[in-house]
């Protein structure tokens, strides 16, 4: 399908183009404003999700609600057939008069959809433009221009095949969620370069097709919703899980939320959204240019792991595999592996995407010896104490997931441009990751902050800092990038920088950098969380700008407990940050008991217990409690 070089851009103005809303029958009025409201369309539908508000629309808007019964506006409205050929006549009017789960504008996520030309001409837009959590001087992000398609800085061949083998399975989880979309968007445009592009507009307004919006007739979907929960949890369990069984079945995933048929099915709005929509989409690109109905979301049949797991497997009998739509019911419930099947298919979209290259292109033969790679993904991983091991497939699907939408991207970066001091060296930081809240109050065991600052006086001397930096010369200043959800963090480290005692102990004068448009909303849960007068997009804003700063740090250390400290420590070994050595370390991971924290302590006390009895040989007393052992570690230090 990707024949020629050129890009096509979808031009139509987005602002023109209803988008389906699930809050009121506005339209996303955080970021559009209807410029021709005084217009009446010939036609309307059902906006998406189905809402459940009790007001009608009015004459003049676009958009048709349910009410809380269900029960549906009339939809009898004729189209009457232009005489020239719709850029939607690809489209079925099923899916025209539908209530579908569509998309938001083409350009709040991509500036050029790109259904033509190799998708690896475009690994700068798809990959470097639309992941700014990772480091733009990465690794994985140094793609380089040169012919030989080697990164800019002589890296080993070795590291480098493995940065392609990620850029490549990156590709492929896009060309797997896009490929339909692609073929239908091209067909639009053929269409619209015979209708006219004022007269397709119309049609998309009249229809409420958003410019990203494609009904992808071949497509097979796996669909779930979003649940309520951290967003560590929900990147390690629910997608993870939804993303490998739909690559093992060749489906397209959508996530949603907010959708009702006003009676039997009803799924709840998503927690750490704030716009009109309610779901993933506020803050990130849409996962697939493909839109369901909602009917076929509603109907959809409930698979469970179990069955999942029998399919990743190599057995093919599948409930229900016919369905156009099936639906992964609580993919929060333990955790796929990628198996073989798994890595087939991505080595299949891999080879597809190399293929569309010229032969003679530099970079083909790196490019083979990265997708072989991928086929080696279950045999060869990272392995990571406590973290047991990374598959890269982890690291992919994460970046592809995370990539936020343009605003909240150039938000993220202009972020880390205002915190980073302009004398900044990651050679000489450490990354500082603290997680509080129900992590120590619920979940996992904690240390006090000194016990922390101890560790960082270890990690100095182990990494060799006290042989570069002798202090006996003159005062050595060390950067160390804290973020954390508490509001009390920095004031523990300002206290700590401000006791001499301590300091006098300590072998560098730490250089506080933190995220100063972190809200500290001092949980992972809006539920819970103290948000005063900050939204739910906040909070996903102030965790997505925590990545970022912890991708410049020279060394890493994080309680592993913290699903959200595990996928830092993931990015860092993908290469996503800017220190390819920095592949972090879990607190878990370290040799002395006192760091070894437990995990799920109330359902795991044997853990908690054993930790005590280590403590309590390693400080050859039999009676001493932890608040007391590191009390004394500190002491000695």
């Amino acid at each position: 399908m990707f024949s020629d070089g050129d890009q096509f851009k979808l031009d139509l103005d987005e602002k023109d183009i209803p988008i389906p809303t699930n809050k009121d029958d506005s339209l996303l009025e955080e970021q559009f404003i209807d410029k021709h409201e005084d217009e009446k369309p010939a036609h309307t539908v059902d906006p998406h999700p189905a809402v459940t508000d009790t007001q009608k629309v009015s004459q003049d808007n676009t958009l048709i609600t349910q009410n809380t019964k269900g029960e549906e506006d009339d939809l009898t409205t004729k189209v009457s057939m232009p005489t020239t050929k719709s850029c939607l006549a690809a489209n079925s009017q099923e899916w025209l008069q539908s209530s579908r789960y569509g998309n938001t504008p083409l350009k709040l996520s991509q500036v050029d959809y790109p259904v033509k030309g190799p998708l690896l001409e475009n690994l700068p837009a798809l990959l470097l433009d639309a992941q700014p959590i990772c480091h733009p001087k990465s690794p994985l992000m140094s793609i380089g221009y040169d012919p030989s398609g080697t990164s800019k800085g002589g890296d080993d061949e070795a590291r480098e095949v493995r940065m392609w083998k990620l850029r490549l399975m990156y590709l492929s989880l896009y060309y797997h969620q896009h490929h339909h979309a692609m073929e239908e968007a091209t067909e639009r445009q053929k269409l619209q370069s015979v209708q006219g592009e004022q007269e397709c507009h119309s049609d998309m307004k009249k229809h409420n097709v958003s410019t990203f919006d494609f009904e992808c007739k071949n497509a097979k979907y796996l669909v779930a919703e979003m649940r309520n929960s951290g967003l560590g949890s929900l990147l390690r369990r629910d997608f993870n899980n939804v993303f490998v069984a739909a690559i093992a079945m060749n489906r397209t995933v959508v996530f949603y939320n907010d959708v009702t048929n006003g009676t039997s099915f009803s799924s709840g709005k998503w927690q750490l959204s704030s716009c009109s929509r309610h779901d993933y989409q506020c803050s990130f690109q849409p996962l697939s240019g493909c839109a369901p109905t909602i009917e076929e979301i509603i109907r959809a049949p409930d698979i469970q792991f179990e069955t999942f797991r029998s399919v990743i497997n190599g057995i093919p009998q599948l409930p229900h595999g016919d369905s156009r739509v099936i639906r992964y019911a609580n993919p929060s419930k333990r955790t796929l592996t990628p198996t073989k099947i798994v890595c087939v298919e991505l080595h299949r979209i891999a080879t597809l995407i190399i293929d569309e290259l010229d032969p003679t292109d530099a970079r083909v033969p790196i490019l083979r010896k990265a997708a072989q790679e991928i086929l080696s993904e279950t045999d060869r991983s990272i392995q990571h104490k406590f973290l047991q091991e990374t598959l890269d497939f982890a690291i992919s699907f994460m970046l592809y997931i995370m990539r936020p939408t343009l605003a909240k991207g150039n938000q993220l970066k202009a972020f880390m441009d205002n915190d980073l001091p302009p004398d900044f060296d990651s050679a000489r930081s450490f990354g500082f990751p603290i997680r509080g809240s129900d992590k120590c109050n619920q979940e996992s065991e904690c240390l006090q902050f000194p016990t922390y600052m101890r560790l960082l006086k270890s990690k100095w001397y182990e990494e060799g800092f006290a042989e570069k930096y002798d202090r006996e010369s003159g005062n050595v200043t060390f950067d160390i990038l804290v973020t954390s959800e508490m509001k009390d963090i920095m004031d523990k480290a300002y206290a700590f920088s401000n006791n001499s005692e301590y300091m006098s102990k300590f072998p560098f004068t730490p250089r506080w950098i933190t995220n100063t448009n972190d809200i500290r909303q001092g949980n992972g849960s809006t539920k819970r969380a103290k948000l005063g007068r900050n939204t739910a997009d906040d909070v996903i804003t102030s965790m997505l700008s925590t990545f970022k700063p912890q991708m410049n740090a020279g060394s890493t250390i994080g309680n592993c407990c913290s699903n959200f400290h595990q996928v830092i420590m993931q990015l860092l070994q993908g290469g996503c940050g800017l220190e390819y050595n920095n592949k972090g370390q879990c607190l878990q991971s370290r040799n002395e008991s006192l760091y070894q924290l437990c995990c799920d302590r109330k359902a795991n006390p044997v853990c908690v217990r054993e930790r005590l009895g280590r403590m309590r040989v390693e400080f050859n007393d039999t009676n001493i409690t932890q608040e007391e052992a590191e009390t004394r570690a500190w002491d000695e230090l």
